[in-house]
């Protein structure tokens, strides 16, 4: 006999990826103001501000949905039929995404003197999105096609605080302490089920976020733990001749 048909239920409908017509390249505004200050001998103490809008970022966007049903929590269950019935997702890149960067930044440097020198950075900022996705061309974590304004939020690149102390002493004998610290907030992340649940219907596991006291959480809502490093180096030098030197240093590392 010759070959049976093949059941419905194994035909794969096929997934089509295209670009918005209107697609455009970013575009970045930026603008700054810089502050400058001698305090003192040895002291000069800078502060600045920084503003960033970067318009037309690149998003994906599944444009082959009904608009879903909303859940009390807010989570969207989507239809198990298409608007063309022929495919399955219709994957449109899209340059909608916009993201902006207000940072404020402080600093104190003390020159070389007295045997000893510091220098101290912190920065305040605040980096926020509506998708943070543009450099991950394969994903589509946005919950709800036909609500892009619910996406805004602390972008995945946020760092609220940011902390840089150095400072090195000359002891004498030619032995050198010099130390670093680097300490920061920690980054953003959304919470999410675990991978390869579809609990939304729309054939895309990457935005299956997580319902957190009854109310969908939100893109970025959760924070990692803060970082910090500390690095203390002891050195001791010895002159072997006019053209020669040899360094023996002795390291401490701690990192949470």
């Amino acid at each position: 006999g010759g070959l049976s048909a093949i059941p419905a239920g194994f035909i794969v409908k096929p997934r089509v990826f295209g670009f918005d017509p209107d697609f455009q390249n970013p575009r970045s505004f930026q603008s700054a103001i810089t502050v400058e200050q001698k305090v003192g001998k040895n002291l000069v103490f800078t502060g600045g501000y920084v503003h960033n809008s970067t318009y037309n970022l690149q998003r994906r966007i599944d444009r082959n949905l009904f608009p879903p049903t909303l859940q009390a929590s807010g989570f969207p269950i989507f239809s198990a039929t298409r608007p063309n019935s022929n495919i399955a997702q219709l994957e449109i890149n899209e340059s909608t995404a916009h993201s902006s960067y207000d940072a404020l930044t402080l600093s104190l440097r003390r020159r070389f003197a007295q045997r000893f020198q510091f220098e101290a950075n912190y920065t305040f900022a605040d980096n926020r999105d509506d998708d943070s996705n543009e450099r991950n061309f394969s994903r589509q974590p946005t919950l709800n096609p036909f609500n892009l304004k619910a996406e805004a939020g602390p972008s995945k690149q946020d760092v609220r605080h940011n902390l840089n102390l150095s400072g090195l002493v000359d002891l004498g004998y030619g032995f050198t302490l010099s130390g670093i610290v680097v300490t920061r907030s920690g980054f953003p992340y959304t919470g999410v089920i675990e991978d390869g649940t579809d609990t939304n219907n729309d054939l895309n596991d990457a935005n299956e976020r997580a319902v957190v006291n009854g109310v969908v959480s939100g893109r970025n809502a959760f924070r990692q733990p803060k970082f910090f490093n500390l690095d203390i180096r002891l050195l001791k030098g010895f002159r072997l001749s006019e053209t020669m030197r040899l360094d023996l240093s002795a390291e401490v590392q701690r990192d949470t």
